[in-house]
């Protein structure tokens, strides 16, 4: 059995009601990731050669975008948890350094079906791209009045980069139950960190960044908020962007995954380009990082974007590993990078 089928057979043990969903749910998935690649004409890599190190960059793996029941479920992410599981467990000795990345809202910010109202006190639409303009017009205002100064800051700075305000269904509150990872995910970090704890002097724990803590601005990505404040966890994480320099200078590459490839994906990857981490080195898993599908045209964008940049795509499915497990693994202690901001 290959590992596709034998992944798609582990899968049907989910709950019974919402197989026939998921199922329609993947066939759409894989035909939009299939229709993508086409039209961009994407190469994937084949190979990671033995001199080079691999670190893990598991994206936003939480149960708000990979539990069916979620009102923000990436349709498909479950084969992507499960494609990056056979993938690590097979390599795992060559895995020598992993990050993870966690949304981690309030239940009140920009993002959220609270923040902003229309004139008559309703929610702005969810699941589209609002302009800013309508913000700055008065179309749309801040649910809470005392607010408002920062709402028009925010549509401001969107507006000036040429960026939409989105708005989201509830996801990523931090403590609750759906901001917490995947459970397949948790258990593969932490047999990641057995793994390495009797093999090496450094602590092998994957390095965990918190994102999009601050109410008043979005973080899609990992490496710094849509509009940074003064607030430290809106702006460049350099300690997380040194560890992640270091791994890459000493000849390492960095295979990246998760959820949503058109969003948090993406949103990290590319900053991390555009921040000076060689791009060449940037390995973006295609088919274990899944799109939220109402905005296919921002995962085309998004797309071009890193191959314009230099960043590299693969199949995990087919990804050759050369080379011995290693002996030492570069990992480093749980830390919250978001709250030791280098000034």
């Amino acid at each position: 059995m290959t590992k596709t089928l034998t992944i798609l057979a582990a899968l049907t043990i989910a709950v019974m009601p919402h197989l026939l969903h998921a199922q329609d749910a993947l066939q759409e998935r894989d035909r939009i990731r299939a229709d993508i690649a086409d039209q961009l004409g994407l190469d994937f890599v084949d190979t990671i050669p033995a001199a080079a190190n691999i670190g893990l960059l598991a994206v936003d793996v939480q149960r708000s975008f990979t539990d069916p029941d979620a009102a923000l479920y990436v349709p498909g992410s479950e084969t992507d948890i499960a494609m990056v599981d056979s993938f690590v467990r097979t390599n795992m000795g060559r895995v020598t350094n992993a990050w993870y990345t966690m949304d981690t809202h309030p239940r009140y910010y920009v993002g959220s079906e609270l923040y902003l109202v229309d004139g008559d006190g309703k929610p702005a639409p969810m699941f589209v791209d609002i302009d800013p303009a309508q913000v700055l017009d008065g179309t749309y205002t801040a649910a809470n009045s005392h607010h408002q100064d920062d709402a028009t800051a925010y549509a401001e700075c969107l507006q000036a980069n040429g960026l939409m305000w989105n708005v989201w269904p509830d996801h990523g509150e931090q403590g609750t139950h759906e901001w917490s990872l995947h459970p397949v995910m948790e258990t593969l970090f932490d047999d990641y960190t057995t793994h390495w704890s009797t093999r090496t002097e450094r602590a092998p724990d994957p390095m965990i960044v918190y994102k999009a803590s601050n109410p008043h601005t979005e973080a899609f990505g990992a490496v710094a908020a849509l509009c940074p404040s003064e607030d430290p966890a809106t702006q460049t994480q350099n300690l997380w962007l040194d560890e992640i320099r270091a791994h890459v200078a000493a000849g390492g590459v960095v295979v990246a995954f998760g959820e949503a490839i058109n969003f948090c994906v993406s949103g990290t990857l590319i900053p991390l380009a555009e921040a000076g981490i060689p791009a060449e080195a940037l390995i973006l898993a295609y088919d274990a990082s899944s799109p939220i599908p109402a905005f296919a045209d921002r995962t085309v964008a998004a797309l071009e974007r890193a191959r314009e940049l230099g960043i590299r795509f693969t199949q995990l499915e087919t990804l050759a590993v050369e080379g011995a497990w290693r002996e030492t693994s570069i990992g480093q202690p749980l830390v919250n990078y978001s709250l030791h901001h280098e000034h």
